[in-house]
């Protein structure tokens, strides 16, 4: 069986099977570079998805005239392309090593590596964005792809506290937390960030 096919097998069981599948995984110790791939797969999915809604007419979608207008520059396909395959990496490295803090400070006892290998694997069903971004598009409909992206959000997520949960050894509770946590911390510096300077600006502007 080649290396596409073992993926392949392997992605379909975090979606189908995902406890059992992560664990014979973490098990196997496999190398970080599937979870490359299926990060890689999650980010162009949504890429192109993203491109197909931004091809539905400017009076269809939900956003003012000038807003759109002001968007041209980012709305040719390899711009949007690029720029989601980025932040989808980016943005992996960036999570999974936030997790592998949450979940040792809870007690859990995996490596960095083992860490973003769930939380790579967890990103599963983005491959599922390019389906619905095309039928959005094909719907003229961008609430059928922003719908879908909360779905997928949320199964996601789902992904993430069970992939902790196996890496880690711990509770489902603790890997849930593992993630809530920062999360709840980063909100909290965002409206503490937006508060301050709420009350700064009235001092920042010249007396009348």
């Amino acid at each position: 069986m080649s290396v596409a096919n073992f993926l392949l097998d392997r992605l379909a069981g975090v979606l189908v099977s995902p406890v059992a599948t992560f664990r014979s995984m973490l098990e196997a110790r496999i190398g970080l570079a599937e979870a490359v791939a299926v990060v890689l797969l999650a980010s162009i999915s949504s890429g192109i998805a993203y491109s197909a809604v931004l091809m539905i007419p400017t009076e269809v979608q939900a956003v003012p005239v000038e807003v759109a207008e002001m968007a041209k520059a980012f709305r040719s396909p390899p711009v949007v392309l690029t720029t989601s395959v980025m932040g989808g990496i980016v943005g992996w490295l960036l999570v999974g090593c936030i997790f592998h803090l949450s979940s040792k400070a809870l007690g859990g006892r995996a490596s960095l590596e083992q860490t973003l290998f769930a939380t790579g694997y967890a990103q599963a069903p983005g491959t599922f964005l390019l389906a619905f971004g095309l039928l959005a598009w094909v719907t003229a409909s961008p609430v059928v792809h922003s719908g879908f992206s909360l779905l997928i959000s949320l199964w996601i997520v789902a992904l993430l506290v069970l992939g902790l949960r196996e890496a880690h050894g711990f509770s489902t509770g603790r890997a849930f937390a593992a993630i809530v946590i920062p999360a709840a911390v980063l909100i909290a510096i965002v409206i503490a960030a937006i508060l301050f300077a709420m009350m700064m600006l009235p001092l920042a502007l010249p007396a009348a």
